[in-house]
């Protein structure tokens, strides 16, 4: 479609200049955007609005529990937990030693610890093993199944652990089995304890009580 625009011009003072029409072209329509599509079989939406309401929603915080929501079912023979690393100081020592009453020289006396084979003061047994369980308890590994600890089987310590060393646990779950009340079942996990170095310094096994997923139509969901 063509228009037509008149535009009037001053009269010169020698000439009258006439009217004149200008034509022009309207401009070009926008082209259509294109619809975007996904497939809904996926879960994706299938328009732009639905697009930027399901964006929004993955973008939406969460909500995580600590601890995680956990039970017996969830544990599966071989579930290997690798925990985070923990530095050992002498203040660790002292604190346990005031904790148990266990001040026996070789973990508070560095004089004493030199003239031993290990050359200084090395930590408590017990305080090794109670590391080795809170850095599996504070992975969130277990979450909250566990209501009962049963046994400790095989504890055995391997290499002294020295001030300054850090320790970490690789913890496998070796048996799984079903008790004879149907709301619990036993856990059996290996615990390795390993120094910076990679060395197992103690090894244990640790057997524990888990509540089991409660059956529905129970009338106990």
């Amino acid at each position: 479609m063509i228009n037509e625009v008149r535009l009037t011009e001053k009269k010169h003072a020698a000439f009258d200049i006439p009217h004149r029409t200008v034509k022009f072209n309207p401009a070009p329509a926008t082209p259509a955007v294109p619809k975007l599509t996904w497939q809904s079989s996926l879960g994706y939406p299938n328009s732009l609005k639905q697009m930027i309401v399901w964006e929004k929603n993955m973008r939406a915080g969460r909500t995580l529990n600590d601890p995680q929501d956990k039970t017996f079912d969830d544990f599966i023979l071989g579930d290997l937990m690798v925990t985070r690393g923990r530095t050992v100081d002498i203040g660790d020592l002292t604190t346990f030693a005031g904790l148990t009453g266990d001040y026996y020289p070789l973990h508070i006396d560095e004089e004493f610890g030199k003239s031993t084979r290990f050359g200084t003061r090395i930590a408590h047994g017990p305080l090794t093993f109670a590391i080795a369980v809170g850095l599996v308890g504070m992975s969130g590994f277990y979450g909250n199944a566990i209501v009962a600890l049963l046994e400790i089987k095989s504890l055995r310590a391997l290499k002294p652990v020295l001030p300054g060393d850090t320790v970490k646990v690789h913890a496998e779950v070796v048996e799984l089995s079903a008790g004879s009340n149907p709301k619990y079942g036993t856990l059996h996990v290996n615990y390795s304890v390993r120094n910076q170095k990679e060395e197992e310094v103690m090894t244990f096994l640790q057997i524990m009580l888990a509540r089991c997923q409660t059956p529905k139509g129970t009338g106990n969901e």
